[in-house]
């Protein structure tokens, strides 16, 4: 539970340094429109990044010294963290790599392009496709003259940015276009994404046979989730971290039958946490203490609230 809670921290403050490191300044553009730039996939996820840094969290020793390190190489690229405005990403297969990331600011092309071609170690080339400027930037190990996966970016005005593998921007180009279909069109993943604008992480994922067969355990007797289809939630950050998440199934029945063994398995794990006496587990206990199972027609719903003081017990 701790290397899970640091993680999905971590990556929070990670989303907010790579949107960073290729824009700046808040920018007028709305999260729909940030959308209509993203290829149809299998999940978005969306990120009010000054909503993140406005949070508490940073208060803690750690996530400040990651913070501070993050802002240092966004500095290198000559922006500023306070600078940026939203990150909205998507992943167009099941194994969600490769992601296509569209960020809105004020960046300086120039400025950037010429940093980038500063790096004795960074090649980059620059292709027009379909009228955009593509940029690819290819890494190249001195040690051992392995070259890394690529990275495209395209400026599409001075406030809008693409980044990702060049399928990926190209995918996101004839996006921009009309050529291909828009993740907005994707009702399912559209409708998990709207229900909390305001808050600055939201996220959804299409769910298949490949992924529910991963969530089961031989050594935790875990329910079967098959019956689910799509995952959706959003991440709360005024007062620490709370998570709200939704699996929604094709049957109320099978939603019940799930919500009813994950409150059962909980039931279990806050029994024997609360007789376990040591100081140092105090923070997982209350985390463990904060979640909460139930159903609603064919949605499971999972909350868990994190605070501050409680994150600081077990995030050093």
């Amino acid at each position: 539970m701790k290397k899970l809670s640091v993680l999905a921290l971590t990556l929070v403050v990670a989303f907010a340094a790579i949107a960073a490191t290729i824009t700046a300044r808040p920018t007028t553009v709305a999260n729909s429109d940030v959308l209509n730039f993203l290829p149809d996939g299998q999940a978005v996820i969306v990120i009010d990044v000054q909503g993140v840094l406005r949070s508490n969290l940073f208060t803690i020793e750690k996530l400040k010294g990651l913070l501070d390190k993050a802002q240092g190489e966004v500095t290198k690229a000559g922006f500023n963290m306070s600078d940026i405005n939203t990150a909205a990403i998507s992943f167009a297969g099941t194994s969600f790599n490769d992601p296509t990331i569209v960020v809105t600011g004020n960046f300086n092309q120039a400025q950037l392009l010429a940093r980038l071609r500063e790096d004795s170690k960074v090649k980059v080339e620059t292709v027009k496709y379909k009228g955009v400027d593509v940029h690819t930037a290819t890494s190249v190990a001195s040690a051992t003259g392995k070259k890394n996966d690529p990275m495209a970016l395209a400026f599409y005005d001075a406030n809008t940015i693409v980044a990702g593998n060049p399928a990926g921007v190209r995918a996101s180009i004839e996006t921009r276009n009309g050529e291909r279909p828009s993740i907005t069109g994707n009702a399912k993943l559209m409708t998990g994404i709207a229900q909390n604008p305001a808050a600055p992480i939201r996220f959804a994922l299409n769910v298949g046979p490949e992924m529910t067969k991963k969530l089961s355990s031989n050594q935790i007797p875990m329910p079967s989730f098959e019956s689910v289809n799509l995952l959706f939630g959003f991440i709360e950050m005024s007062k620490g971290v709370d998570l709200n998440l939704t699996a929604r199934n094709d049957t109320a029945e099978n939603a019940k039958s799930i919500a009813d063994q994950l409150n059962g398995l909980l039931g279990m794990v806050k029994g024997f946490l609360g007789a376990n006496d040591d100081p140092k587990m105090a923070g997982i206990v209350a985390a463990i203490k904060s979640v909460t199972v139930a159903n609603s027609d064919i949605d499971v719903k999972i909350t868990a609230s994190l605070p501050v003081e409680v994150l600081s017990q077990f995030i050093k």
